[in-house]
C-alpha cells in the first residue's frame, strides 16, 4: 500500500529495542524461585522476547515477479509429475490407480498451503492451521445435509425445473452461497483470537479453510471422473476455492485490523458471486445445442479461467491494503508467552463465533468481556505507536538519536516519543541451562552497583534475547 509507513531496516519496534538495548555485565549470578528473587531484589519481566534467528519482517502475499514465475513452476512441475505418474499407473498397475488419482488430488491443496505458510511462517500457529483446515473439513457433513434440503433430496425440485433454472440455483445457492458460507463459519471462529494478531495470518488461515473443503471435494471429482478432470482442476478449481476463501479472510481482516463495516452477508456474498459464476459457465457449457457458434462456446470455455485469475487479481488486491497494519511476530511471542498457542481444546470457546446472525458489535464486546484479543490489540497498538513515530520523526531526529545512543547496542534506533527515548535497556541472553520461569539476577550495564533480577518467560528458548527496561 503506497500510503503505509515505511518500515525501517530493522522491521519492527521488537528490532529497534534489541538495538538499542545494553548488554548486561553479568547474568545467572543465581537461579531461583520467583518469590524469593522477589524478596531480594526488584523483579521485572522482559518487554520483549526474540528467538536468535527471528523473522523480521513480514512479506507481501504476491513475491516478486521472479519469485511467483518460480512458485508456479514449480506448481507446475509437481502437478505434471503427478498426472504421468496417475496415467503410467493407470496404464500398467490398474489396481493401484486410484492412489494415483488421489496423490493428484491431494497435491495441489497442499502445494498452495505450503506456499502461503512458507511466506508466512513467522506469523502462522501450526496447529490453528491444522484446527482450521480440519474444522472447514467436519462441516461438509452438515453442508451436504443443507444440500440435501434445498434440492429436497437430488431428484426433487431442481431437477423438476428448468434445465437452466435448475443450473443457476444450484450454481449460486448450491455451490456458491453454502460452500462459501462454510468457508466463512471456520475463518470467522478464529477472528478475535489472540493469536491471531497479524492479519497476514488470518489469510493463511483462510487459505487452509478453503483448502481443507477444496481438498475433499476435488478427491472425489477425481476419482469419479478420472485423471483429465484431475489435471484441469489443479489449474482451475482449487486455485479458485484458495482465492475464494481468501477473500472472506481479507474482508474479515479489514473488520478486525482496520475496523472497516464487513456484515458478515458481505463477506458470503462476494465470493459467492464468483463461485457462482464459475459453476455456471461449466453447466452452460453442457445445456448449449450444438449449433451453438463457435466464437460463444469458446466465451463459455474462457468464463472458468477468466473468474479463476480475477478471484486471485482481487485476492492480492485486498491484501494490499492489509500492509499499512504493523507486523506483530507471533510465534516469537508466543515462545515468549506474549500470545497463547493454540490447542485442541481451544476451539471450543469459538462456538459463538460461528453463528452467522452475531453481530460485530456484539461479537467484539462479547470477547473482549470474556478477556480474548486484548494482548493482541496491545501488540497491535504498541507497534502502530512505533510506526507513527517514524512518520513523524525526521532525518535529523534519527541522526540526533544515532549519536545519543552510542554504546547503547548498534545503535540502529528510530524516532520514538521522549519518554521512550528517555527509557534505557538492558539485553539479556536466555542462558544455557535455564530452567521455565527460572529469574536470572542481572548486573546493570549502567552501574555495577544496580542489581536486578529478569523472569524468563517459559517459553523462551536457548539463545533468545530479552530486552529489559532498566530500572
Amino acid at each position: 500500500m503506497s500510503g503505509a509507513p515505511p518500515l525501517p531496516r530493522e522491521g519492527t519496534l521488537g528490532d529497534v529495542l534489541l538495538g538499542r538495548a545494553r548488554p548486561a555485565r553479568q547474568t545467572i549470578v543465581r537461579r531461583a524461585t520467583a518469590q524469593l528473587a522477589t524478596d531480594e531484589l526488584p523483579t521485572f519481566d522482559p518487554i520483549i522476547v526474540k528467538p536468535p534467528r527471528a523473522e523480521l519482517r513480514a512479506p507481501r502475499l504476491a513475491p516478486s515477479f521472479c519469485r511467483s514465475l518460480a512458485y508456479s513452476c514449480a506448481y507446475i512441475v509437481a502437478v505434471g509429475a503427478c498426472a504421468v505418474i496417475a496415467l503410467l499407473v493407470i496404464a500398467f498397475l490398474p489396481d493401484a490407480s486410484l492412489v494415483a488419482l488421489v496423490l493428484l488430488a491431494i497435491v495441489p491443496s497442499v502445494m498452495l498451503v505450503a506456499f502461503l505458510v512458507s511466506r508466512f511462517h513467522a506469523i502462522t500457529d501450526p496447529v490453528q492451521l491444522a484446527l482450521t483446515s480440519l474444522w472447514a473439513i467436519a462441516l461438509i457433513a452438515p453442508l451436504i445435509i443443507a444440500v440435501q434440503l434445498v434440492t429436497i433430496g437430488g431428484a426433487g425440485t431442481f431437477s423438476r425445473l428448468d434445465p437452466w433454472i435448475s443450473a443457476f440455483l444450484t450454481a449460486y445457492v448450491q455451490a456458491g452461497l453454502l460452500e462459501e458460507a462454510l468457508k466463512y463459519n471456520a475463518i470467522r471462529a478464529i477472528l478475535w483470537k489472540d493469536l491471531v494478531a497479524d492479519p497476514r495470518a488470518l489469510l493463511v488461515y483462510a487459505c487452509g479453510a478453503a483448502n481443507g473443503f477444496a481438498l475433499v471435494e476435488n478427491i472425489l471429482y477425481v476419482i469419479q471422473s478420472g485423471l483429465l478432470t484431475g489435471i484441469v482442476r489443479a489449474f482451475l478449481s482449487v486455485p479458485a476455492h484458495t482465492a475464494w476463501g481468501m477473500l472472506a479472510g481479507s474482508m474479515l481482516a479489514e473488520r478486525k485490523f482496520l475496523g472497516r463495516a464487513r456484515p458478515w452477508p458481505l463477506v458470503v456474498l462476494r465470493p459467492a458471486l464468483l463461485h457462482g459464476t464459475y459453476n455456471m459457465s461449466i453447466f452452460a457449457i453442457e445445456l448449449i445445442g450444438d449449433d451453438t457458434p463457435v466464437w460463444a462456446y469458446a466465451l463459455l470455455v474462457a468464463v472458468a479461467p477468466a473468474v479463476t485469475l480475477l478471484s486471485l487479481v482481487w485476492v492480492w488486491r485486498d491484501s494490499a491494503t492489509l500492509d499499512a497494519v504493523p507486523f506483530v511476530e507471533v510465534r516469537a511471542l508466543q515462545r515468549a508467552g506474549l500470545l497463547p498457542h493454540a490447542t485442541l481444546f481451544s476451539c471450543v470457546d469459538d462456538c459463538v463465533a460461528c453463528l452467522p446472525l452475531v453481530g460485530p458489535r456484539f461479537e467484539q464486546r462479547l470477547m473482549h468481556d470474556a478477556g480474548r484479543n486484548l494482548r493482541a490489540s496491545g501488540l497491535q497498538e504498541l507497534e502502530a505507536t512505533y510506526r507513527r513515530s517514524i512518520v513523524a520523526a525526521s532525518a535529523r531526529d534519527l541522526e540526533q538519536h544515532a549519536g545519543a545512543s552510542a554504546g547503547a547496542g548498534t545503535g540502529t534506533g528510530a524516532g520514538m516519543d521522549a519518554s521512550a527515548d528517555a527509557a534505557r535497556y538492558v539485553l539479556v541472553t536466555v542462558p544455557v541451562g535455564h530452567v521455565p520461569g527460572a529469574v536470572l539476577e542481572v548486573v546493570s550495564p549502567y552501574d555495577e552497583r544496580v542489581r536486578f533480577a529478569v523472569r524468563v518467560p517459559e517459553q523462551a528458548e536457548l539463545g533468545a534475547q530479552m530486552v529489559v527496561v532498566h530500572p
